[in-house]
């Protein structure tokens, strides 16, 4: 009884730290023309997206914009466990959401240009679906070693993320070839984790049902709900000569609060009658990561009059990066509460992230498609989250995309669409009755972004 128990316990843990490592901490822009580009955009950004890129790139601006973004994603892969119990997970699903909002206006003050604007966008889309089973397994008996009982589970895990975050922010020429720009980031959004494991046994019980034949099955689920919210700011310049575009990001540190709700409940039931039943509320869990300052440069290169290069580089130093678990509350009189903080490491990575991309527009000279736009691109993403081994080791993961885009360009209607290609492995650990049992999740999404820019 008690090692089934354990090994409910094991499995609930393991699925919910695969949902838990899916957090990529991506803080990347919106817009389909930037993903179809690889997303190497800090030195190109010249559309309503550039306040969540390079804010200086809103300079080049002279008319009122308004973008936005519906996004349709589609996560799939497998998970494999080296093992001969059976345990597999299978990924199949797909949602759509409107992902980014931006208004651009140019304005003058005391004569001088500035290009204000706002937006809300995703920065990223974290999700695990899973499933596994184990049927007809044989396990030996707790009361008579010689004895074995036939046992089964079914499991299943969904996690999705939506981190997003609002923009305000201006751009401003300093030079003929240098802008500069500015934003205010406020991070918001939620994520669901949910877990559940129904067991099945027939088996001996112990010595007090007199070694009678049952049937036993249990229960055991997790809910939960945590919500995001955090404020930095995003400085950044851009200087264009020629067929040379550069541009540099600076994405300030700041504190990650995640608020977490969780519900574990735990039901017991023998020959079909429930024999117990238990629920645990853990509400109002915080913790805060002390997310750490973010560089990044990037480079457009005009190879000629329709084709366009980009490569971008971004350093994140995420192995500073500490979280604080609020452990207790003190009560005081009058409303002076103390919060009592544990801090903790959770080992994250340093990450250097290059992105790649090109653009090549075909004119048609149509009326109906004038400009098509053929882009393509690629992007080495390493994560900062670790993989724990059961030795507390960890271990890298790293997370790659390929991208395409095309759309058509009218005078002041652009139409974008592009295609992100997401795939990163991810390996698990487990002891169970002494036995080592090691896996690998094959992590696979499709992601299709269409965006609609109007210049007026």
């Amino acid at each position: 009884m008690k090692r089934l128990w354990l090994y409910s316990c094991l499995l609930l843990v393991a699925m919910t730290g695969l949902a838990s490592a899916q957090i990529t901490f991506d803080f990347t822009g919106a817009g389909a023309r930037a993903e179809g580009m690889g997303r190497a955009y800090f030195g190109i950004a010249d559309d309503a997206s550039s306040i969540t890129w390079n804010p200086a790139g809103l300079v080049s601006h002279d008319k009122p914009i308004l973008g936005f973004s519906y996004v349709t994603a589609k996560p799939h892969g497998t998970f494999q466990e080296a093992g001969a119990n059976g345990t597999e997970f299978k990924v199949n699903e797909s949602f759509g959401n409107f992902a980014y909002l931006a208004f651009v206006s140019p304005v003058r003050i005391r004569g001088h240009q500035f290009v204000l604007a706002a937006s809300y966008s995703q920065t990223s889309e974290d999700f695990l679906y899973g499933y596994f089973e184990q049927r007809d397994t044989n396990r030996a008996h707790d009361v008579l070693p010689t004895e074995t009982y036939k046992y089964q589970a079914l499991g299943s895990t969904e996690y999705h993320a939506n981190p997003y975050v609002i923009n305000f922010g201006f751009g401003t020429p300093v030079s003929e070839k240098i802008d500069i720009g500015v934003s205010l980031n406020v991070y918001t959004g939620k994520s669901v984790l949910r877990n559940r494991i129904d067991q099945a046994s027939y088996e001996y019980e112990a010595i007090d049902r007199l070694l009678q034949e049952v049937d036993r099955d249990s229960s055991q689920a997790i809910l939960d709900s945590t919500s995001f919210s955090g404020v930095n700011f995003t400085l950044a310049g851009k200087y264009k000569k020629d067929k040379l575009s550069i541009g540099a990001v600076v994405r300030t540190g700041f504190s990650l609060k995640t608020m977490a709700d969780r519900k574990l409940s735990d039901s017991i039931w023998y020959n079909g009658q429930l024999k117990s039943g238990n629920t645990l509320y853990l509400d109002d869990q915080l913790t805060k990561y002390n997310i750490p300052w973010i560089f990044g440069v990037g480079f457009g290169y005009q190879m000629s009059e329709n084709w366009l290069l980009a490569l971008d580089a971004e350093y994140r130093g995420y192995a500073s990066t500490k979280a604080k678990v609020r452990t207790s509350i003190k009560i005081g009189s009058g409303g002076n509460n103390e919060e009592i903080f544990t801090e903790i490491d959770p080992m994250f990575y340093d990450c250097f992230v290059v992105r790649t991309g090109t653009e090549y527009l075909l004119k048609l000279n149509s009326s109906i498609f004038p400009i098509v736009p053929l882009r393509a691109g690629v992007a080495y993403v390493p994560l900062p989250t670790p993989q724990l081994m059961v030795d507390s080791s960890t271990e890298k993961m790293t997370m790659y995309q390929l991208t395409a885009g095309t759309g058509v360009r009218w005078s002041q209607i652009w139409l974008d669409l592009s295609y992100v290609y997401t795939t990163y492995d991810q390996k698990t650990e487990t002891v169970y009755n002494g036995l080592l049992e090691k896996g690998t999740v094959y992590n696979r999404a499709h992601r299709l972004n269409l965006t609609f820019t109007g210049y007026f």
